[in-house]
């Protein structure tokens, strides 16, 4: 308790109230009064209180900017757009951790684990953002230098290709319980470790003048702006340029594949690899059947009535091929002809 921050009131009347700001969402917090005398401190007992729920929003409270993921209107610790939120070390979980022992910090990517504090409270909706989404922030977007006098707060107004913004305000840092910058200087934490020197987390720093990507000390304390799991992926078609299978039945309906099959692993799925998607552990899903003779996913005869080819040709024209549809093409002309060779016997 005696290490945690320590937030002075204004005076020390027989009823005074204290703020405490960056508070996480559905958190139980420890605190104590204290009274400095100068030669020593004489402390409360200990009480806790508990935060409510978060009441977090996907579709409102995420900003689409244009560029490769949704970033969110406001801090981890905040409820909008103009408050500071909460300064945290590098997988600190409170957002009121002072250690400066490395090893009450974490060593590596954190974005998506269970030392993104981001993601453990909005749920699933968010994490972290890279040190690489926020060069994007930074080089994509239009950036104006904004100072709301009425709200005491200063940072930056981002703009992204598609007209939509964020506002980033300039929260300061915290080193142990000393906070300095706010209103100068934002100090934003990314989930990735600095790949050379675990001992720093990459980050993202702003005044007024120069921003630019930087790395600061595992328990030094940056503010968090969370950004969308899922992302923006721009379509690319040499992504088809494949061949796909045809599985369907002499009625052209389709098959129904019972699966399952099973991801050994926390990291090999579609989820994670495609959609971007938390990593939570091992995953089953199923595939469609192979054109083999026996097919893995299900016992029967193999159900491959043929394949689609989609390619670039020598000249960078787009292609595609078919093959083995002779099953399928006899089904079709026998619908279609056999009705009218019926008839034409009949008229003879």
């Amino acid at each position: 308790m005696r290490a945690g921050v320590r937030i002075v009131a204004a005076g020390i009347n027989d009823n005074y109230e204290i703020k405490a700001e960056g508070l996480l969402p559905n958190t139980t917090y420890h605190y104590t009064a204290y009274l400095d005398l100068g030669n020593g401190t004489v402390y409360g007992e200990d009480r806790t209180f508990t935060t409510a729920p978060a009441d977090f929003n996907p579709d409102t409270d995420l900003v689409d900017l244009g560029l490769s993921t949704k970033w969110a209107k406001y801090n981890v610790g905040a409820t909008d757009e103009k408050q500071l939120g909460g300064l945290f070390g590098f997988g600190d979980m409170t957002g009121f951790q002072t250690s400066i022992n490395l090893e009450d910090y974490a060593s590596a990517d954190i974005y998506k684990t269970d030392r993104d504090v981001a993601n453990k409270v909005y749920g699933s909706w968010v994490t972290m953002p890279t040190i690489d989404e926020f060069e994007e922030l930074f080089t994509e977007c239009k950036k104006e230098w904004v100072e709301d006098t009425e709200n005491h707060v200063a940072g930056y107004k981002f703009t992204g290709p598609n007209g939509n913004s964020i506002f980033l305000p300039a929260a300061g840092t915290r080193t142990q319980g000393n906070v300095s910058g706010e209103g100068l200087n934002g100090y934003y934490l990314s989930g990735s470790i600095n790949a050379t020197d675990n001992r720093f987390a990459m980050a993202y720093s702003f005044d007024q003048n120069v921003a630019r990507r930087t790395s600061t000390p595992v328990y030094q304390a940056l503010a968090i702006r969370p950004v969308s799991v899922a992302k923006n992926v721009k379509f690319d078609k040499e992504k088809l340029y494949n061949t796909w299978e045809f599985d369907l039945k002499p009625d052209e309906s389709h098959y129904k594949f019972v699966g399952p099959v099973f991801f050994y692993g926390k990291d090999a799925s579609w989820a994670s690899y495609t959609n971007n998607q938390p990593v939570v552990g091992e995953t089953t899903g199923w595939d469609a059947d192979y054109a083999s003779i026996k097919s893995w996913a299900i016992t029967d005869p193999s159900h491959c009535n043929g394949t689609m080819t989609f390619y670039k040709d020598e000249d960078g024209n787009d292609k595609v091929k078919v093959h083995q549809v002779q099953l399928m093409v006899l089904i079709r002309i026998l619908k279609v002809h056999l009705p009218l060779m019926r008839r034409i016997r009949q008229s003879q």
